[in-house]
Protein backbone atom coordinates (compact mmCIF):
# COMPACT_ATOMS: atom_id res chain seq x y z
CA UNK A 1 0.00 0.00 0.00
CA UNK A 2 1.02 3.28 -0.90
CA UNK A 3 2.34 5.76 1.65
CA UNK A 4 0.90 8.99 0.42
CA UNK A 5 -2.93 7.10 0.74
CA UNK A 6 -1.96 5.68 4.02
CA UNK A 7 -0.94 9.28 5.27
CA UNK A 8 -4.17 10.61 3.09
CA UNK A 9 -6.14 8.29 5.47
CA UNK A 10 -4.32 9.17 8.28
CA UNK A 11 -4.75 13.06 7.98
CA UNK A 12 -8.54 12.73 7.77
CA UNK A 13 -9.04 10.43 10.74
CA UNK A 14 -6.63 12.99 12.78
CA UNK A 15 -9.26 15.63 11.49
CA UNK A 16 -12.38 14.12 12.37
CA UNK A 17 -11.00 13.17 15.59
CA UNK A 18 -9.97 16.95 16.27
CA UNK A 19 -13.11 18.18 14.96
CA UNK A 20 -15.72 15.85 16.77
CA UNK A 21 -13.82 14.13 19.35
CA UNK A 22 -14.77 10.64 16.96
CA UNK A 23 -12.96 8.75 14.55
CA UNK A 24 -15.77 7.88 12.99
CA UNK A 25 -15.95 11.56 11.26
CA UNK A 26 -12.87 11.25 10.36
CA UNK A 27 -13.85 8.21 8.09
CA UNK A 28 -16.61 9.90 6.72
CA UNK A 29 -14.61 12.81 5.91
CA UNK A 30 -12.33 10.81 3.88
CA UNK A 31 -14.93 8.54 2.17
CA UNK A 32 -16.65 12.16 1.30
CA UNK A 33 -12.99 13.59 -0.22
CA UNK A 34 -12.38 10.77 -2.43
CA UNK A 35 -15.94 10.61 -3.41
CA UNK A 36 -15.37 14.78 -4.73
CA UNK A 37 -12.38 13.92 -6.52
CA UNK A 38 -13.90 10.96 -8.57
CA UNK A 39 -17.04 13.23 -9.19
CA UNK A 40 -14.91 15.61 -9.93
CA UNK A 41 -12.38 14.01 -12.32
CA UNK A 42 -15.51 12.48 -14.31
CA UNK A 43 -17.22 15.57 -15.02
CA UNK A 44 -14.15 17.30 -16.31
CA UNK A 45 -13.80 13.97 -18.61
CA UNK A 46 -17.73 14.33 -19.61
CA UNK A 47 -17.28 18.19 -19.97
CA UNK A 48 -13.88 17.65 -22.16
CA UNK A 49 -15.37 15.16 -24.80
CA UNK A 50 -18.38 18.01 -25.82
CA UNK A 51 -14.87 20.45 -26.02
CA UNK A 52 -12.85 17.63 -28.65
CA UNK A 53 -16.25 17.58 -30.30
CA UNK A 54 -17.86 13.87 -28.90
CA UNK A 55 -21.68 13.52 -29.74
CA UNK A 56 -24.14 14.18 -27.06
CA UNK A 57 -25.67 10.96 -27.37
CA UNK A 58 -22.52 9.56 -26.37
CA UNK A 59 -21.69 11.63 -23.80
CA UNK A 60 -25.07 10.58 -22.21
CA UNK A 61 -24.22 6.86 -22.47
CA UNK A 62 -21.03 7.68 -20.30
CA UNK A 63 -22.71 9.85 -18.19
CA UNK A 64 -25.41 7.19 -17.30
CA UNK A 65 -22.52 4.35 -17.16
CA UNK A 66 -20.88 6.13 -14.76
CA UNK A 67 -23.91 6.61 -12.42
CA UNK A 68 -25.60 3.31 -13.33
CA UNK A 69 -22.55 0.88 -13.01
CA UNK A 70 -22.53 -0.58 -9.18
CA UNK A 71 -18.64 -1.58 -9.02
CA UNK A 72 -18.08 2.54 -9.67
CA UNK A 73 -20.66 3.21 -7.11
CA UNK A 74 -19.65 0.52 -4.65
CA UNK A 75 -15.68 1.93 -4.78
CA UNK A 76 -16.45 5.18 -4.52
CA UNK A 77 -16.29 5.02 -0.88
CA UNK A 78 -14.49 2.01 -0.40
CA UNK A 79 -10.97 3.16 1.67
CA UNK A 80 -8.40 2.08 -0.68
CA UNK A 81 -5.86 3.70 -2.55
CA UNK A 82 -7.76 2.36 -5.99
CA UNK A 83 -10.69 4.65 -5.99
CA UNK A 84 -8.24 8.06 -6.26
CA UNK A 85 -5.65 6.14 -8.42
CA UNK A 86 -8.40 5.38 -10.81
CA UNK A 87 -9.62 9.16 -11.15
CA UNK A 88 -6.00 10.36 -11.22
CA UNK A 89 -5.77 7.52 -14.52
CA UNK A 90 -9.07 9.28 -16.13
CA UNK A 91 -7.58 12.53 -16.06
CA UNK A 92 -4.50 11.11 -17.57
CA UNK A 93 -6.06 9.74 -20.20
CA UNK A 94 -8.66 12.97 -21.21
CA UNK A 95 -5.57 15.41 -21.35
CA UNK A 96 -3.04 12.56 -22.78
CA UNK A 97 -5.61 12.54 -25.96
CA UNK A 98 -5.71 16.03 -25.83
CA UNK A 99 -1.80 16.62 -25.73
CA UNK A 100 -0.69 14.15 -28.13
CA UNK A 101 -3.90 15.23 -30.39
CA UNK A 102 -2.59 18.78 -30.34
CA UNK A 103 -5.99 20.11 -28.65
CA UNK A 104 -4.56 21.21 -25.45
CA UNK A 105 -4.64 24.39 -23.43
CA UNK A 106 -2.46 25.59 -20.74
CA UNK A 107 -4.92 23.78 -18.14
CA UNK A 108 -4.36 20.17 -19.68
CA UNK A 109 -0.65 20.77 -19.16
CA UNK A 110 -1.61 21.21 -15.53
CA UNK A 111 -4.00 18.47 -14.88
CA UNK A 112 -2.12 16.63 -16.93
CA UNK A 113 1.34 17.03 -14.26
CA UNK A 114 -1.17 16.73 -11.46
CA UNK A 115 -2.85 13.27 -12.61
CA UNK A 116 0.81 12.17 -13.71
CA UNK A 117 1.99 12.88 -9.74
CA UNK A 118 -1.07 11.38 -8.25
CA UNK A 119 -0.69 8.08 -10.34
CA UNK A 120 3.01 8.03 -9.46
CA UNK A 121 2.57 8.34 -5.63
CA UNK A 122 -0.75 6.12 -5.11
CA UNK A 123 0.49 3.40 -7.36
CA UNK A 124 4.31 1.80 -6.75
CA UNK A 125 4.53 0.24 -10.06
CA UNK A 126 3.20 2.82 -11.71
CA UNK A 127 6.57 3.83 -12.66
CA UNK A 128 7.28 1.19 -15.08
CA UNK A 129 3.66 2.40 -16.37
CA UNK A 130 4.24 5.68 -17.29
CA UNK A 131 7.71 4.61 -18.74
CA UNK A 132 6.60 2.25 -20.58
CA UNK A 133 3.72 4.90 -21.88
CA UNK A 134 6.11 7.70 -23.19
CA UNK A 135 8.36 5.18 -24.60
CA UNK A 136 5.68 3.36 -26.81
CA UNK A 137 4.16 6.79 -27.59
CA UNK A 138 7.92 8.06 -28.44
CA UNK A 139 8.27 5.67 -30.95
CA UNK A 140 4.60 5.58 -32.37
CA UNK A 141 4.29 9.67 -32.56
CA UNK A 142 7.13 11.49 -34.08
CA UNK A 143 5.84 14.53 -33.37
CA UNK A 144 5.91 13.68 -29.50
CA UNK A 145 9.12 12.29 -29.72
CA UNK A 146 10.82 15.14 -27.93
CA UNK A 147 7.98 15.61 -25.27
CA UNK A 148 7.99 11.72 -24.33
CA UNK A 149 11.83 11.63 -23.76
CA UNK A 150 11.89 14.82 -22.05
CA UNK A 151 8.94 13.19 -19.86
CA UNK A 152 10.98 9.43 -19.03
CA UNK A 153 14.08 11.74 -17.38
CA UNK A 154 11.61 13.93 -15.40
CA UNK A 155 9.77 10.79 -13.91
CA UNK A 156 12.82 8.46 -13.07
CA UNK A 157 14.38 12.10 -11.15
CA UNK A 158 10.82 12.23 -9.07
CA UNK A 159 10.98 8.41 -8.20
CA UNK A 160 14.22 8.79 -7.17
CA UNK A 161 14.14 11.78 -5.07
CA UNK A 162 10.54 9.86 -3.37
CA UNK A 163 12.17 6.53 -2.68
CA UNK A 164 15.78 6.96 -1.99
CA UNK A 165 15.47 10.42 -0.20
CA UNK A 166 12.12 11.10 0.86
CA UNK A 167 11.05 7.91 2.33
CA UNK A 168 14.59 6.98 3.82
CA UNK A 169 13.95 10.64 5.46
CA UNK A 170 11.06 9.57 7.31
CA UNK A 171 11.96 6.37 8.66
CA UNK A 172 9.56 4.58 6.31
CA UNK A 173 10.76 0.84 5.49
CA UNK A 174 11.00 0.38 1.79
CA UNK A 175 8.68 -2.08 -0.44
CA UNK A 176 9.56 -5.72 -0.26
CA UNK A 177 10.92 -7.81 -3.53
CA UNK A 178 8.37 -10.13 -3.58
CA UNK A 179 5.74 -8.25 -4.84
CA UNK A 180 7.39 -8.26 -8.14
CA UNK A 181 7.62 -12.23 -7.96
CA UNK A 182 3.75 -13.76 -7.86
CA UNK A 183 4.21 -15.24 -11.35
CA UNK A 184 7.67 -17.12 -10.14
CA UNK A 185 6.77 -17.94 -6.91
CA UNK A 186 3.07 -19.61 -8.01
CA UNK A 187 4.70 -21.51 -10.31
CA UNK A 188 7.16 -22.80 -7.98
CA UNK A 189 4.63 -23.83 -5.36
CA UNK A 190 2.43 -25.37 -8.23
CA UNK A 191 5.66 -27.24 -9.07
CA UNK A 192 6.64 -29.07 -6.00
CA UNK A 193 2.71 -29.52 -4.99
CA UNK A 194 2.38 -31.59 -8.54
CA UNK A 195 6.02 -33.12 -8.98
CA UNK A 196 7.43 -36.16 -6.53
CA UNK A 197 9.65 -35.04 -4.11
CA UNK A 198 12.27 -37.73 -5.77
CA UNK A 199 12.36 -35.32 -9.14
CA UNK A 200 13.18 -32.30 -6.74
CA UNK A 201 17.28 -31.96 -6.68
CA UNK A 202 18.63 -31.19 -3.25
CA UNK A 203 20.28 -28.27 -5.36
CA UNK A 204 16.55 -27.03 -6.28
CA UNK A 205 15.60 -27.58 -2.93
CA UNK A 206 18.37 -25.60 -1.27
CA UNK A 207 18.01 -22.34 -3.81
CA UNK A 208 14.09 -22.95 -3.20
CA UNK A 209 14.27 -22.63 0.53
CA UNK A 210 16.91 -19.73 0.48
CA UNK A 211 14.16 -17.31 -0.77
CA UNK A 212 10.87 -19.17 0.17
CA UNK A 213 9.83 -21.87 3.02
CA UNK A 214 10.31 -24.50 1.15
CA UNK A 215 8.22 -27.16 3.46
CA UNK A 216 5.57 -24.68 3.86
CA UNK A 217 4.74 -23.37 0.43
CA UNK A 218 3.60 -26.65 -0.79
CA UNK A 219 0.47 -26.47 1.45
CA UNK A 220 -0.11 -22.72 1.40
CA UNK A 221 -0.22 -22.69 -2.58
CA UNK A 222 -3.60 -21.21 -3.31
CA UNK A 223 -4.03 -21.59 -7.37
CA UNK A 224 -5.82 -18.30 -7.56
CA UNK A 225 -3.98 -16.10 -5.20
CA UNK A 226 0.04 -15.68 -4.57
CA UNK A 227 -0.27 -13.53 -1.01
CA UNK A 228 0.11 -17.06 0.56
CA UNK A 229 3.14 -18.25 -1.26
CA UNK A 230 4.91 -14.64 -1.18
CA UNK A 231 4.26 -14.36 2.72
CA UNK A 232 6.95 -17.08 3.02
CA UNK A 233 9.54 -15.14 1.34
CA UNK A 234 12.71 -14.78 3.31
CA UNK A 235 13.32 -10.62 3.11
CA UNK A 236 17.04 -12.00 4.40
CA UNK A 237 17.76 -13.32 1.00
CA UNK A 238 20.58 -12.13 -0.88
CA UNK A 239 21.40 -11.21 -4.43
CA UNK A 240 22.92 -13.97 -5.11
CA UNK A 241 19.97 -16.17 -3.36
CA UNK A 242 17.32 -14.95 -5.65
CA UNK A 243 20.33 -15.77 -8.64
CA UNK A 244 20.69 -18.91 -7.30
CA UNK A 245 16.64 -19.51 -7.20
CA UNK A 246 16.06 -18.38 -10.60
CA UNK A 247 18.41 -20.97 -12.09
CA UNK A 248 16.81 -23.35 -10.34
CA UNK A 249 13.47 -21.63 -11.47
CA UNK A 250 14.89 -21.75 -15.12
CA UNK A 251 16.08 -25.74 -14.80
CA UNK A 252 12.66 -26.49 -13.33
CA UNK A 253 10.50 -24.99 -16.47
CA UNK A 254 12.76 -26.60 -18.69
CA UNK A 255 11.80 -30.04 -17.20
CA UNK A 256 7.81 -29.51 -16.49
CA UNK A 257 6.52 -26.41 -18.50
CA UNK A 258 3.05 -27.49 -18.58
CA UNK A 259 2.89 -27.32 -14.51
CA UNK A 260 4.21 -23.24 -15.31
CA UNK A 261 1.93 -22.84 -17.94
CA UNK A 262 -0.87 -23.98 -16.01
CA UNK A 263 -0.10 -22.66 -12.84
CA UNK A 264 -0.49 -18.95 -14.60
CA UNK A 265 -3.11 -19.22 -16.62
CA UNK A 266 -5.20 -20.82 -13.05
CA UNK A 267 -3.95 -17.23 -11.47
CA UNK A 268 -5.51 -15.27 -14.18
CA UNK A 269 -8.16 -16.73 -16.10
CA UNK A 270 -10.75 -14.93 -14.47
CA UNK A 271 -9.06 -11.90 -16.58
CA UNK A 272 -9.99 -13.67 -19.61
CA UNK A 273 -12.61 -15.94 -19.13
CA UNK A 274 -16.11 -14.27 -20.11
CA UNK A 275 -18.28 -16.59 -18.30
CA UNK A 276 -16.53 -16.13 -15.14
CA UNK A 277 -17.36 -14.66 -12.05
CA UNK A 278 -18.39 -11.44 -11.31
CA UNK A 279 -16.28 -8.86 -10.23
CA UNK A 280 -16.04 -9.04 -6.45
CA UNK A 281 -17.74 -6.59 -4.16
CA UNK A 282 -17.69 -4.83 -0.83
CA UNK A 283 -20.79 -5.83 0.96
CA UNK A 284 -22.06 -4.04 4.11
CA UNK A 285 -22.08 -7.00 6.11
CA UNK A 286 -18.42 -7.44 4.88
CA UNK A 287 -17.43 -3.58 5.97
CA UNK A 288 -19.32 -4.12 9.14
CA UNK A 289 -17.71 -7.73 10.25
CA UNK A 290 -14.31 -4.76 8.88
CA UNK A 291 -15.46 -2.39 11.75
CA UNK A 292 -15.86 -5.21 13.79
CA UNK A 293 -12.54 -6.87 13.63
CA UNK A 294 -10.85 -3.21 14.22
CA UNK A 295 -12.46 -2.74 17.29
CA UNK A 296 -11.59 -6.18 18.89
CA UNK A 297 -8.11 -6.23 17.32
CA UNK A 298 -7.29 -2.43 18.92
CA UNK A 299 -9.67 -1.71 21.73
CA UNK A 300 -7.63 1.01 23.58
CA UNK A 301 -7.97 2.89 20.27
CA UNK A 302 -11.91 3.70 20.64
CA UNK A 303 -12.25 3.98 16.93
CA UNK A 304 -15.96 3.50 17.23
CA UNK A 305 -15.90 3.02 13.60
CA UNK A 306 -20.03 2.25 12.69
CA UNK A 307 -22.38 3.50 9.67
CA UNK A 308 -25.71 5.79 10.36
CA UNK A 309 -28.16 3.50 11.54
CA UNK A 310 -30.53 6.02 9.64
CA UNK A 311 -29.76 5.42 6.49
CA UNK A 312 -29.81 1.51 6.63
CA UNK A 313 -32.33 1.15 4.68
CA UNK A 314 -30.84 3.27 1.49
CA UNK A 315 -27.80 0.75 2.06
CA UNK A 316 -30.69 -1.76 1.53
CA UNK A 317 -32.13 -0.35 -1.84
CA UNK A 318 -28.18 -0.10 -2.91
CA UNK A 319 -27.86 -4.20 -2.18
CA UNK A 320 -31.09 -4.72 -3.89
CA UNK A 321 -29.59 -2.56 -6.70
CA UNK A 322 -26.44 -4.34 -7.47
CA UNK A 323 -28.70 -7.86 -7.52
CA UNK A 324 -30.19 -6.54 -11.30
CA UNK A 325 -26.43 -6.83 -12.53
CA UNK A 326 -27.16 -10.76 -12.17
CA UNK A 327 -29.35 -10.53 -15.31
CA UNK A 328 -28.32 -11.22 -18.92
CA UNK A 329 -26.64 -8.04 -20.84
CA UNK A 330 -26.24 -6.02 -17.83
CA UNK A 331 -24.25 -9.03 -15.54
CA UNK A 332 -21.52 -8.12 -18.16
CA UNK A 333 -20.45 -4.69 -16.77
CA UNK A 334 -19.19 -6.79 -13.75
CA UNK A 335 -17.01 -9.31 -15.82
CA UNK A 336 -13.78 -8.85 -15.64
CA UNK A 337 -13.38 -10.27 -19.11
CA UNK A 338 -15.73 -8.08 -20.44
CA UNK A 339 -12.98 -4.95 -19.50
CA UNK A 340 -9.90 -7.22 -21.10
CA UNK A 341 -11.25 -8.10 -23.99
CA UNK A 342 -12.76 -4.80 -24.57
CA UNK A 343 -9.27 -3.34 -23.79
CA UNK A 344 -7.29 -5.77 -26.10
CA UNK A 345 -9.66 -5.65 -29.17
CA UNK A 346 -9.79 -1.70 -29.47
CA UNK A 347 -6.10 -1.49 -28.97
CA UNK A 348 -6.22 -3.73 -31.93
CA UNK A 349 -8.58 -2.22 -34.39
CA UNK A 350 -6.84 0.88 -33.55
CA UNK A 351 -3.06 -0.77 -35.22
CA UNK A 352 -5.32 -2.24 -37.35
CA UNK A 353 -6.23 1.55 -38.56
CA UNK A 354 -3.21 3.23 -38.05
CA UNK A 355 -4.92 5.26 -35.61
CA UNK A 356 -2.13 6.25 -33.25
CA UNK A 357 -3.47 8.97 -31.20
CA UNK A 358 -6.52 6.74 -30.32
CA UNK A 359 -4.10 3.28 -29.87
CA UNK A 360 -1.88 5.65 -27.19
CA UNK A 361 -5.01 6.26 -25.03
CA UNK A 362 -5.56 2.21 -24.98
CA UNK A 363 -1.76 1.83 -23.81
CA UNK A 364 -2.55 2.77 -20.05
CA UNK A 365 -5.44 0.33 -19.76
CA UNK A 366 -3.26 -2.15 -21.90
CA UNK A 367 -0.08 -1.78 -19.44
CA UNK A 368 -2.49 -1.99 -16.76
CA UNK A 369 -3.55 -5.04 -17.57
CA UNK A 370 -0.68 -6.56 -18.37
CA UNK A 371 0.64 -5.46 -14.76
CA UNK A 372 -2.77 -7.26 -13.27
CA UNK A 373 -1.55 -10.49 -15.30
CA UNK A 374 1.75 -10.30 -13.10
CA UNK A 375 -0.11 -9.26 -9.83
CA UNK A 376 -0.99 -11.65 -6.88
CA UNK A 377 -4.69 -12.45 -7.43
CA UNK A 378 -7.16 -13.70 -10.05
CA UNK A 379 -9.66 -11.12 -12.17
CA UNK A 380 -12.93 -11.79 -9.46
CA UNK A 381 -10.62 -9.54 -7.09
CA UNK A 382 -11.34 -6.41 -9.22
CA UNK A 383 -9.50 -4.05 -7.41
CA UNK A 384 -6.41 -4.40 -9.38
CA UNK A 385 -8.43 -4.22 -13.14
CA UNK A 386 -11.09 -0.96 -11.10
CA UNK A 387 -9.39 1.93 -13.21
CA UNK A 388 -9.87 0.09 -16.25
CA UNK A 389 -13.15 -0.19 -16.12
CA UNK A 390 -13.37 3.83 -14.67
CA UNK A 391 -11.56 4.73 -17.85
CA UNK A 392 -12.98 2.53 -20.54
CA UNK A 393 -16.28 4.34 -21.44
CA UNK A 394 -13.98 7.52 -22.04
CA UNK A 395 -11.13 5.24 -23.78
CA UNK A 396 -14.26 4.14 -26.34
CA UNK A 397 -15.97 7.43 -27.13
CA UNK A 398 -12.46 9.16 -28.04
CA UNK A 399 -11.29 5.94 -29.97
CA UNK A 400 -14.70 6.72 -31.78
CA UNK A 401 -13.76 10.43 -32.89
Amino acid sequence: HSVTHIMLLHICLVIGHLIADDWNVGLFIYSMLQACIMITVCSFCISELKKIGINRRYRLLVFVYFIASPRIQNYLFLATKAAIYAAALLAFIMCFYCIIANRYKKYHIVCFVVALIVMLLFRNDNKYLLILIFMLTAVLIKKCRKWCCIMIPCILVVMYCYVSIFLPFCEITPGSKREMLSIPFQQTARYLRDVPDDEITEEEKTAINSVLDYDVIKTQYDPERSDNVKNTFRETATSDDLIRYFKSWAGMLYKHPGIYIQATMNNVYDYFYPCGRPAGRYTTSFSDNCMDYIEWKYPDMHFGFHYNPNTATLRNLMECYDALFCLPIFSLILTPAFYSWGVIICSIAALRRYSLNAFCVWLPMLITLLICIAGPCNGWYFRYLYPVAVAFPIACVIHLK
